[in-house]
């Protein structure tokens, strides 16, 4: 069976950071419309997060065979999804992200890598009090 957060529609929503998660990935699948920016996956697994304030955000998965990709939602459809940024190959990403506004974290594995389990961490780094942009030093 499936993980439950297999398809876009069902993505585990992340209340707070720092936050992690493990799931057992190994049958998870692919939708239609889902798009592959850094590597081919054949197996995705979703998370979203609406930040309550302006941050620097950190997203890893922990695992070598595995690529995360960012997107930004301007709508409630996997379709509605804008690309920012990715990384494969035990990615850890950094990226600005605005209070208020969905993102969406797609998991997957890379290629015909078995993930299971799959490891996701958030943190957030750099906490603007009320700018979107780091106070010079």
């Amino acid at each position: 069976m499936p993980p439950p957060n297999d398809n876009f529609g069902s993505a585990a929503v992340i209340t707070s950071v720092p936050y992690s998660d493990t799931v057992d990935a190994s049958v998870a699948t692919t939708e239609s419309g889902e798009s592959q920016y850094c590597d081919s996956s054949n197996n995705t697994v979703w998370y979203t997060f609406t930040p309550t304030a302006n941050m620097v955000l950190r997203a890893s998965t922990g695992m070598t065979e595995t690529v995360l990709t960012v997107y930004q939602a301007y709508g409630p459809n996997i379709g509605d999804l804008s690309y920012i940024t990715c990384g494969s190959w035990n990615p850890s990403i950094r990226f600005q992200v605005q209070a208020g506004v969905t993102y969406y974290f797609q998991v997957g594995t890379i290629y015909y890598y078995s993930l299971a389990p799959c490891g996701s961490t958030w943190r957030s780094w750099c906490h603007p009090r009320t700018t979107t942009s780091p106070t010079p030093k």
